[in-house]
C-alpha cells in the first residue's frame, strides 16, 4: 500500500482527530444528560466525571499566569520553538510532544532554587519582535540545569518569561512594548 504523503495525511489526521471528538462529545451528552445516545454500563455520571471533570479551566489558563515561551541557539541565531499543540506539525494533537516539552518548561520555571540561581536578563521589546535583534544569545550567561523530571530536552535554549500587566501598567504603558526575562540555560542529562 502507498504510504499517505503531505496534504492527504493531514485531511486523514484532521478528520480522524474531529470524528474522535464528535464521538466524546456524544458521549459526555449521554452520560451528564436524560437523553441516551448510546445504551450501556458505561454510559453513566460516575463514570464519565473521571474522564472528564466538568470545570471551566480545564482547557484554559489563568489571565494573571506567566507565559513561557522556548527559542532554540543556534550559534549566534535563536529559533522560536512552536509548541501550539493543534498545529498540522504535531498532528492536531495526536503528537504530545508539545504537551512534554510544555511540562519541562514549566519544570523548570516552577524550581524555585534554580529560579532563585539563576542569571535572568530584563528587556523590553515589541509585543511580536524579534528576540535576535535585542539581545546577542552568544554573550549571555549560561545557566546549567540538571532535573531529573526533565529528560526530553538536551542542548543550549533560551526561556522568555512574560508577566501580564496589571491594568495600571496597561494605561501608563506605551501599547505594543512589553517586559520580558531572558533565561539562557543548557540543559543536561540527570
Amino acid at each position: 500500500m502507498k504510504a499517505l504523503k503531505g496534504r492527504n495525511k493531514d485531511y486523514l489526521v484532521f478528520w480522524g482527530t474531529s470524528l474522535g471528538y464528535a464521538l466524546f462529545m456524544f458521549y459526555l451528552l449521554s452520560s451528564f444528560t436524560k437523553v441516551r445516545l448510546f445504551h450501556n454500563r458505561f454510559t453513566s455520571r460516575p463514570v464519565a466525571q473521571t474522564l472528564y471533570m466538568g470545570k471551566w479551566d480545564l482547557y484554559t489558563a489563568s489571565p494573571m499566569a506567566t507565559i513561557a515561551k522556548l527559542y532554540s541557539v543556534k550559534g549566534k541565531e535563536v529559533v522560536p520553538i512552536d509548541i501550539r499543540p493543534f498545529a498540522s506539525e504535531y498532528a492536531f494533537g495526536l503528537n504530545r510532544t508539545p504537551k512534554l516539552i510544555a511540562q519541562e518548561i514549566t519544570a523548570i520555571t516552577k524550581d524555585s532554587m534554580l529560579m532563585h540561581d539563576a542569571y535572568l536578563y530584563t528587556i523590553q521589546m515589541p509585543v511580536n519582535g524579534d528576540l535576535n535583534k535585542f539581545i546577542g544569545a552568544d554573550t549571555l550567561h549560561v545557566n546549567d540545569v540538571r532535573l531529573s523530571n526533565v529528560t526530553y530536552l538536551q542542548g543550549r535554549y533560551l526561556i522568555t518569561l512574560v508577566d501580564p500587566l496589571t491594568w495600571q501598567e496597561q494605561r501608563l504603558r506605551m501599547p505594543g512594548v512589553q517586559t520580558i526575562k531572558v533565561m539562557s540555560v543548557n540543559i543536561l542529562r540527570p
